[in-house]
This record gives C-alpha cells, structure tokens and sequence, in this order.
C-alpha cells in the first residue's frame, strides 16, 4: 500500500526494529490506521493535508522506540530450556544405541539400524517447529482430510499385505512381503495413532461453537480413526497409543470446557465428554475383547500371576522388580556367576526354591535351561545376558541403574521428568487459543508415552512397550515424537505473530 512520504519514513523506521519479516505488513496497518486516524482530526481542524500527515506522525512517538516495543511484543522465540534437554535426550539415545551395538553380533545390526530412525526424527522436530504452527494455520481443512486419507492409505496397503501373505508367504517365509506387512500392520498403525492427536485437537476446535453436536462430532472422528487403525492391527501393540489417544481426547474437552472454548455451560459440557469418552473406551474394549485387556490390566498389578515362562512379559516385570533391588548407588549391579546364572535360565523363579510355576506349553523348565546354556554357562554369563530381551530399548532406565547405578540412572530419569515438567508448563504460557489446544495436546500425548515407559521400567507394564520419546529407539513413533514435540515447540514459537485461525 502507498503511504505519503512523511509516513512511510516513519514505518522504515518501524520495521527496522521488527525481527519477524511476515509482522511488518500487519504492524504497518496499524499504525498507518493510527496516523490516519490523527490526520483526519487535523483536517477537521482547518490544517493543510501535509501539514496534518507532519503532526500526526510526530504526536505518534519516536519511531525507534515504537519499533523496539513492536517487536517485544510480536516476536518468535523458542523455548531454549526445553529444546535443550530434548537435544540432550536425543544424544543420549544415540550414544546408548551404540553402546549396545557392540554387544553381540545380533546387537550390531539391530541397533545402528535403529540409529538411523534418529537422523529423519532430528529433522522432523526442526522441520515442525519452523514450519508446523504456519502450516496448520493456513491448511487446517487440508490436514484433517489429509490425515484420513493418510489412514486409509495404509490401511490398504495392510490389506494387500495380507492378501500378499496369504499367497506368497507359505511358499517364502522370509521373504519381503512379510516384512512389508509387519511394518504397515504395527509400526505405521502406531505412529499414525499418535499423529491423530494434534488433528484431534484440531478438529475439537473448529466443533466449539455446535454444542453438544460438536462434542459428538469431535468424538465420531476419534470413533472413525480408532476403527481404520483396527482393522490393521488387533492386539496389544497399538494399546499404548490407543490409550495416548483416547485420554487426550478426554483431556482436550475438559479443556476446552473449564476454559469457556465450548459454546455450552460446564455443567453439561462435562458429562457429555465423559460420557462420549467412556463410549469409545467400552466400545474399543469390545473389539479387542475384555478379557484380553483384564489380562494385560492383571499383568500390571500382579505379573506374578502371568508368569507362565521366561518367555513372558509378566516375567520381564518380576525380574526387573527382582534386580533393581539389587542394584547400587554406583556402579554395575554385584551379583556371582551362580546367580546371574540362576535369572538367566529362570531358575530362581522357577526352580526348586522359586515361587513361580513354569506353565509354557511345549517346553519344560529344563528345556529352557538347555536352550540358554547354548548362549552362555555359569562362567561366561553377563548382567546383559540376564535382562529381558530388546532391554536397550524397552528398558532403557532400568538399564541405566542396572549398569551404573542408581545415582546415573536417576539422573537420566531426572532428566526426563524436567523435559515433562517444562513440556507440561509450556502449553500455560500460549496466548493463541488454537495454538494452546495443540500444544497441549502434543504434551499430554508425550507426557503418557513417558509415564507408561517409566512405570515399565519399575516392573509395572501395560500392553506392547512404547518408545521413550527422544531417547530409545521408536521407528517410525520416533519420527512422529519429533514431530509432536516441534509442534509444541512451533505453536510457541509462533503465538505472538500469528492470529488464532479457524
């Protein structure tokens, strides 16, 4: 827009002091609105359009000062703190995966391949915070259909894979085409199920102002994401991002509640989202069956019951309960070669002296000794031998105080429950009502990854492991941790040169 020569003067002064280039159109409208405003006040008074453009722009203020507390206030940032201890998280999964990757032949391929999820997951999180609160600013209907269709995707992709595994995978066992259908069926299910939640929160915003019908709405498009993922996997793999989904669909609509965003009175919003919740909760639990989720409910309050073999994850919860109580303050865990012989083989449980009942069909306890021992004797068995299988990744702080101590593995765990607090806080400090529904609901989506993680790592488990967001090892739910947390990050970022949207 053309503005007479005093005033464009004065907005180059303006914008020289405004750091955020996109501002400077929005902050040149203002105050030309200003100026305007004042120019015409001179006019009614009598004085010449120059003369009224000269006074208006000099009642205005000094142009310098003007620009510096325009960019105070509309500015990006980022949140140093958290972003810092995110990245030291992340070094500390990488060197972790290596370590590990030089203990056995198994280990070398395994986990440096894992390694290699971390460099996409690094820019998927400067990625998203550069350009993921803009993104869903300006695309927000593009992204919700986008996401469904995203869904529906894979989800045929994981029917052909099962047509493909029906023919070809008698005849070739190894082939691809089963790979291909174990990597759409779980790890892309599950990173899909956690990407839903800034979508959720998306779609619970647009719906504010329906009622009860966009409570239902909101809840209907939770119903139909639970239902496409379903079909790809029925099971207890995705029960961690189902329960990451469902809690944060409750979580958002309390909200949204309690902070006026619903165009209803808290006392009917309240019942209502409770209400939908525990629909789509009985209803998931119908489809996977009740009793398969009282099992895996009784394997976290009381694995002992569960324990059938070493083969069980019940039994990971016992034996990680059983050697944590050895561990020291500093230092790898004492224990003879007798002993870590006996929780190797699973004698100490199931032997003569143990409490457990070995109840694996097909294999008798001394068929499990005979097959350990073909990997390590009493002379040769290591603290590494002993702890569950894929321990690197799915107890990762249990590994730490096993190996170091307590004193180190209570400052990884401090580490991570800074990098939750400062997550937690962050969403509180967002203006834009949008952005802070997103934020929030990344966080809370992050924050029950690493609450069930941890509870894991103490020997209480529900479900298939998840992954330990930034530090151990997730595929594809990696990248979509990364993902989760540059929105967070972006909506920070962003929310104090960007309007609210929708």
């Amino acid at each position: 827009m053309q503005y007479p020569e005093k005033v464009q003067e004065f907005l180059e002064e303006v914008n020289g002091q405004i750091g955020y280039g996109p501002m400077r159109a929005a902050i040149d409208e203002e105050l030309a609105a200003h100026i305007e405003d004042k120019t015409e006040l001179y006019r009614e008074y009598g004085l010449e359009e120059e003369e009224a453009v000269s006074r208006a722009v000099r009642d205005m203020g000094d142009a310098t000062q003007i620009g510096i507390q325009m960019n105070e206030a509309h500015h990006t940032r980022l949140c140093w703190p958290l972003l810092g201890i995110a990245l030291m998280l992340l070094i500390i999964g990488i060197l972790g995966n290596l370590r590990c990757s030089f203990k056995g032949s198994w280990k070398m391929d395994f986990l440096i391949s894992k390694n290699l999820y971390v460099f996409p997951g690094i820019l998927a999180l400067f990625v998203s915070i550069w350009f993921g609160y803009p993104f869903i600013i300006r695309h927000v209907k593009k992204l919700c259909f986008g996401y469904v269709g995203l869904c529906v995707g894979a989800l045929v992709l994981r029917l052909c894979g099962s047509v493909f595994y029906v023919n070809v995978l008698v005849e070739n066992p190894r082939g691809g085409i089963a790979l291909l259908r174990y990597f759409y069926s779980l790890t892309v299910c599950y990173g899909l199920m956690l990407l839903a939640v800034p979508v959720l929160a998306v779609v619970a915003y647009g719906q504010r102002h329906k009622g009860v019908r966009g409570i239902v709405y909101t809840g209907l498009f939770v119903a139909v994401i639970l239902s496409l993922e379903g079909v790809q996997v029925r099971g207890r793999y995705p029960y961690m991002a189902v329960l990451a989904v469902l809690i944060t669909f409750l979580a958002v609509m309390l909200y949204m509640a309690f902070h006026g965003y619903l165009n209803l009175p808290v006392k009917k919003s309240i019942p209502v989202s409770v209400a939908i919740f525990l629909v789509l909760l009985l209803g998931w639990g119908a489809f996977q069956g009740y009793g398969n989720l009282a099992r895996e409910a009784g394997q976290f309050f009381a694995p002992e019951r569960y324990a059938y073999s070493t083969w069980s994850d019940a039994y990971d919860s016992l034996l990680i309960r059983e050697l944590l109580g050895s561990a020291r303050i500093v230092g790898e865990v004492k224990l003879s070669q007798e002993e870590l012989f006996d929780y190797g083989t699973g004698e100490w449980y199931y032997g003569e002296e143990g409490e457990g009942i070995w109840q694996r069909e097909g294999m008798t306890l001394e068929d499990n000794k005979a097959y350990w021992q073909q990997f390590f004797t009493v002379d040769t068995v290591t603290l590494e031998d002993v702890l569950p299988q894929f321990y690197p990744i799915n107890y990762r702080i249990a590994d730490w105080i096993l190996s170091y101590g307590w004193f180190p593995g209570i400052f990884l765990l401090g580490l991570v429950l800074v990098f939750g607090v400062l997550l937690a806080g962050i969403s509180f400090k967002i203006r834009n009502r949008l952005g802070k529904l997103v934020a929030f609901a990344g966080s809370i989506c992050l924050l029950l990854q690493i609450l069930f993680y941890v509870l894991g790592n103490f020997g209480f488990r529900f479900g298939w492991f998840g992954s330990l967001p930034l530090v151990s090892e997730g595929m594809v739910s990696g990248v979509v941790n990364a993902i989760l947390l540059g929105l967070v990050l972006s909506v920070y970022r962003y929310d104090l040169v960007t309007k609210e949207g929708l």
